[in-house]
């Protein structure tokens, strides 16, 4: 009776064990290299740019494949929030945009399709009202006004910012206001070609 029961949990104590060893190898052992060196030492510009109240840091996962249904299952079951537009998860080919607490790491870099898991600067921004008071707008609103004596809020004011480099000649840039100038067919065939013809100044 005794052998039976030393049996009994011999045998209770082996499967205990392969089924730790079992768990102990579904993270394979180079899960840390495929994460980035910012996000296993939490540098302080982690929290500088991570906007989430629930302490989430914003990442981007390179997937070995495409995105599957499979995939977003396991991702989401290991912790991976995805930044979504309609329901759909963002994507540019294999490259995920999301969140993950810096808890969850080992999990997803542990999907054996799961290449790299990079820091990113957050995409979401703070709302409106709360810029408003930590830049002082309202304090601005309250000290400045026009010379009628109305806070001089911005408003009918309209700005563009162009970063880029324009073709100052193309003909959106000539309007009634702006004066009136003939463009030049370059090429002679009755038609303005961006590119090709020009504007007479």
């Amino acid at each position: 009776m005794k052998a039976a029961k030393n049996l009994i949990f011999m045998l209770i104590l082996a499967i205990a064990m392969s089924g730790a060893s079992v768990q102990a190898a579904t993270t394979p052992a180079g899960w840390k290299s495929k994460i980035d060196a910012r996000l296993l030492i939490q540098t302080p510009e982690i929290k500088k740019y991570s906007t989430n109240k629930n302490g989430a840091t914003p990442v981007s996962i390179k997937l070995a494949s495409e995105l599957n249904s499979s995939a977003m299952k396991e991702l989401s079951g290991a912790g991976f929030k995805p930044l979504t537009s309609g329901g759909k998860w963002l994507a540019v080919g294999r490259i995920l945009s999301g969140s993950v607490q810096l808890t969850d790491l080992e999990k997803i870099a542990g999907l054996k399709y799961v290449e790299r898991i990079e820091f990113a600067i957050s995409r979401m921004v703070r709302p409106m009202d709360q810029a408003r008071v930590s830049n002082g707008i309202d304090q601005a609103y309250e000290n400045y006004v026009d010379e009628n004596g109305k806070a001089i809020t911005g408003e009918g004011v309209t700005i563009c910012i162009d970063d880029s480099r324009i073709d100052i000649f193309h003909p959106a840039f000539f309007r009634p206001d702006g004066g009136d100038f003939n463009w030049l067919d370059s090429n002679s065939n009755n038609s303005f070609d961006a590119g090709i013809d020009s504007v007479d100044l």
